[in-house]
């Protein structure tokens, strides 16, 4: 599997916070390593029930959905915000420090934050 581009990452005292870049490789990974390290649902697939009954399910297109906001999970003490912007996909984790070393960990194995920009005094990039 080609590493994933993580664009930041910060924490705070109780949730961490991570950019990504916007698509459908991403949000399938972080469906995959909230369910693993989390045991959070992020659904990969839309499922309803219309207005006679009828069942439909269609997958999540990911550069579809601009300016949404997800919540996984209903627990204070353990819940993933997912924020979806034109060209990046934020997410929060909040969860004791404990789980979030665990994701940090995960994460690491499958990602890659790129190099910073060097430059020259006086001159902005």
């Amino acid at each position: 599997m080609k590493k994933i581009r993580l664009g930041s990452i910060g924490n705070s005292d109780n949730f961490s916070y991570y950019l990504f870049e916007k698509n459908q490789t991403v949000y399938e990974f972080l469906s995959r390593a909230l369910g693993e390290v989390l045991k959070l649902d992020l659904p990969l697939f839309d499922e309803n029930y219309g207005k006679k009954g009828k069942y439909t399910r269609k997958k999540i297109i990911v550069n579809r959905l601009k300016d949404k906001h997800d919540r996984i999970g209903i627990s204070t003490r353990l819940r993933a915000d997912i924020f979806f912007g034109d060209k990046k996909l934020f997410l929060i984790i909040h969860c004791s420090e404990s789980l979030r070393l665990k994701f940090n960990e995960y994460l690491g194995r499958f990602t890659y934050m790129p190099n910073p920009k060097k430059t020259k005094i006086g001159k902005l990039t």
